[in-house]
């Protein structure tokens, strides 16, 4: 468990992190990778719903699988090399599985809902009921 001094550490060193310029950069520059990568995902998806092709199912979601995998260890190394307050290497992997988790499953939940919903709003002729 957490000490409540490491937490004030750990929450002092986001706030440093969050006033440094290039950090900021390079974290808003990785954040549009990741929407590339969902948009990517996402016509992928799109195709493979409007095909029907099992193929390209089984292809979206092995990206997915590779996407959470890469979340992973980009967060496993990030609070190996930038948060040394939680010194066990138990707790930092806990950590980066529990953000890797939730990113994955809210990249696939906003690439799924969006191309379901574009897929489903054309066959039906109502796009742009979809859009508004």
């Amino acid at each position: 468990m957490i000490s409540l001094e490491r937490l004030r550490s750990v929450i002092h060193r986001w706030m440093i992190a969050a006033n440094d310029d290039s950090y900021l950069l390079d974290v808003t520059s990785k954040v549009f990778e990741w929407l590339r990568w969902a948009a990517t995902l996402g016509a992928l998806r799109y195709v493979q719903l409007k095909s029907g092709s099992d193929t390209l199912a089984l292809i979206v979601g092995f990206c997915t699988l590779l996407l959470g995998v890469y979340y992973s260890v980009f967060f496993r190394r990030l609070m190996k090399d930038h948060f040394t307050t939680l010194q066990r290497s138990k707790s930092q992997s806990l950590l980066s599985i529990l953000m890797a988790t939730i990113l994955a499953v809210g990249t696939f939940q906003l690439v799924n809902g969006a191309i379901t919903e574009t897929a489903a709003a054309q066959s039906t002729g109502n796009a742009c009921k979809a859009v508004t």
